[in-house]
């Protein structure tokens, strides 16, 4: 158990570390190839574009799970949906183009402001006979964060641009469940208008997706100064989901239970973009991420001591943002 515990503590921080590392080393690497571009431009035509976007925007993004019974029956055992979550969110995105290898790194951070989680527990297989259901606010954050490296390609007198790429990235949503209020009770019988708040409810479920994926991103010229850009994405993803459910004393704190499964995902961006001062440019940005796991394994650490295996139906994450951007060439 203080190994799950520990395991839960390092992994997200070791990759985060292991991304800023890469970053770093990506920044470093096209500086000198810069510099030695300039030095050596005249002998061997080097080219070189280097650009640093900030953005800020809006996301609206739905996260869901499900675990069956360890003997499969029901099929669906407990199920928990977050609707509606509210995100606001900031990042940078840098890229450069040397001598036409590209290379590209993207950070977000989002605050979850608000949205609804639901909580059911069924009987029966199917969703049918639920029998305690329950209603909160929700809260916390978000993470995304990518480095890939390509080639670019160029069209029409470099009006139309290609960048085939690879990469990694990681992803993370933790959601906070308070202000509980009990909808079903445990009978089945609906509860009385007033509502039965559930006290002290503070739980949470944090969800990682470490990814390797292929895409492309294009750029194209579509009248003087002003670019349609986008990118697509294809991911192949490992998941983990660590959980701390805090009003229940037989479970174990703070892991009550993690998930793990095999997954894919994708992401599409399209904006468009519009010089200005010769250097600057401002964007308008629409993005969607989709993702989801196979079936995979959900473990429940109980206070006692040992473990409860059974079968993790699927992890759902979608979204969808729009950001406004400056961003400077160099």
């Amino acid at each position: 158990m203080k190994q799950i515990i520990a395991m839960k503590k390092t992994r997200p921080v070791f990759l985060q570390w292991v991304i800023f590392f890469l970053i770093a080393v990506l920044f470093r690497m096209d500086l000198q190839t810069v510099q030695a571009a300039d030095i050596y431009e005249d002998s061997f035509g080097y080219s070189k574009n280097i650009r640093l976007d900030t953005r800020s925007g809006y996301r609206k993004g739905n996260l869901n799970w499900s675990i069956a019974a360890p003997d499969y029956s029901p099929n669906i055992l407990s199920e928990l949906q977050y609707d509606n979550l509210t995100i606001y969110e900031a990042g940078v995105d840098a890229k450069a183009v040397v001598n036409k290898l590209y290379s590209k790194v993207s950070i977000s951070f989002g605050k979850i402001a608000e949205g609804k989680g639901t909580d059911s527990d069924y009987q029966e297989s199917d969703r049918n006979s639920v029998y305690s259901q329950s209603e909160s606010s929700l809260s916390d954050e978000i993470q995304d964060m990518s480095i890939g490296f390509g080639y670019q390609l160029d069209f029409f007198k470099n009006r139309f641009l290609v960048a085939p790429h690879f990469g990694l990235s990681y992803h993370t949503q933790k959601v906070r469940q308070t202000d509980g209020i009990q909808t079903i009770s445990s009978s089945g019988d609906l509860i009385s208008p007033s509502r039965e708040r559930i006290s002290g409810l503070n739980s949470t479920y944090e969800a990682n997706w470490r990814t390797l994926f292929v895409g492309f991103d294009l750029d194209c010229e579509i009248i003087y100064q002003i670019h349609m850009i986008s990118s697509i994405e294809y991911h192949t993803a490992s998941f983990e989901a660590y959980a701390d459910w805090n009003l229940r004393d037989d479970f174990a704190h703070p892991v009550s239970f993690m998930h793990e499964a095999e997954g894919q995902g994708r992401i599409i961006n399209v904006g468009i973009n519009r010089m200005f001062a010769e250097r600057w440019l401002i964007g308008l940005m629409c993005g969607w991420q989709e993702w989801k796991t196979d079936p995979g394994t959900d473990t429940l650490f109980w206070s006692g001591g040992g473990a409860t295996r059974s079968t993790l139906n699927e992890v759902n994450w979608e979204s969808r943002s729009v950001n406004l951007s400056i961003g400077y060439n160099f």
